[in-house]
């Protein structure tokens, strides 16, 4: 018995690489916005994981696609690599963020549109910063111009890491609690897009929209809003829901019409709970995303109606 281990082991393994080829981790972010991983990295780790597809969604920005399709040509088996974005959004007073996926790289008003949150990202981090110093948090100058040097799209996780380097919380995590959620003494509340523009943008690039990790208090009546204005999907699988919200997620998508994504939303090696591949839907499902991609393409975007002027 002892001399089949391996061969048992081996066994396991490779029923392990085709099960996660037959899934795709749809929600990870590199370091053109607050990830820790290069595009060229993540593809890597993911490739081996064997998963079958990802999608790049960094923060309002398309930067890090080319390099990820270029790291695929050094992989033995590369994942499909699916352009996306996670679009930065205001809806009914409050900020959503919107995964798109196939959507154009090249797109003109889309490549614009983000260009201009992007700015609004930058002149919103440089004000949260200002707050520190009267908060009794200073940030060592060499620190700050460092982050406001890399040229990646700017969040509150590059903040909270900037106060964990410099002492005044022991994790982002703590940072978040303490001064950085929406009611905290440093946060300055996101702009971004009034939510149906950036859906009809998304069409516009060919693309497919999902309503990135849905809150608790998501209700029919936003939904099927969305889904008149253009909405896809439904990001049911995340690692911040419960099993409770996925299911209701899921029945919320099933009785619009809609479909389903799912991703780890992976910033870096922690938490575990979010590592590459944690959290992926079936290469079916991407299938009918695709196909839904391909039919608002061509001008038949099932349930669309008429779009408000502003929000």
């Amino acid at each position: 018995m002892p001399r089949r281990q391996p061969f048992t082991r081996m066994c396991q393994q490779t029923a392990q690489l085709a099960a996660e080829a037959r899934r795709a981790d749809l929600h990870l972010h590199s370091t053109a916005s607050d990830g820790l991983y290069a595009p060229d990295d993540l593809v890597q780790r993911a490739a081996l994981r064997g998963l079958g597809a990802i999608a790049l969604t960094d923060h309002d920005t398309l930067a890090g696609f080319p390099q990820a399709v270029a790291a695929t040509v050094t992989c033995r088996r590369p994942p499909e690599i699916i352009p996306g974005v996670e679009i930065t959004c205001q809806y009914r007073g409050r900020c959503v963020h919107i995964l798109a996926y196939f959507v154009d790289p090249g797109h003109r008003d889309l490549r614009r549109a983000l260009s201009d949150i992007c700015r609004q990202r930058r002149e919103r981090f440089q004000e949260m910063l200002e707050r520190l110093p009267r908060l009794g948090l200073p940030i060592d100058e060499q620190e700050r111009t460092a982050c406001l040097s890399r040229g990646h799209v700017l969040s509150r996780l590059d903040l909270a890491r900037l106060l964990c380097r410099s002492g005044h919380v022991t994790s982002p995590a703590e940072a978040f609690i303490r001064y950085l959620h929406d009611d905290g003494p440093v946060h300055v509340p996101s702009q971004g897009l009034p939510v149906a523009e950036a859906l009809s943008l998304i069409e516009a690039a060919g693309g497919v929209a999902s309503w990135a990790h849905p809150p608790l208090d998501v209700d029919l009546s936003q939904v099927e809003e969305l889904r008149r204005w253009g909405l896809g999907a439904l990001e049911a699988f995340h690692p911040g829901h419960s099993s409770r919200h996925e299911t209701y997620l899921a029945h919320l998508a099933q009785v619009t019409g809609l479909g389903l994504t799912g991703g780890s939303d992976n910033h870096g090696p922690t938490p575990v709970s979010r590592s590459i591949g944690a959290r992926a839907i079936d290469l079916a499902e991407l299938s009918r995303l695709r196909r839904r991609a391909a039919s608002a393409r061509y001008g038949n975007h099932p349930g669309r109606s008429a779009l408000p002027e502003r929000e």
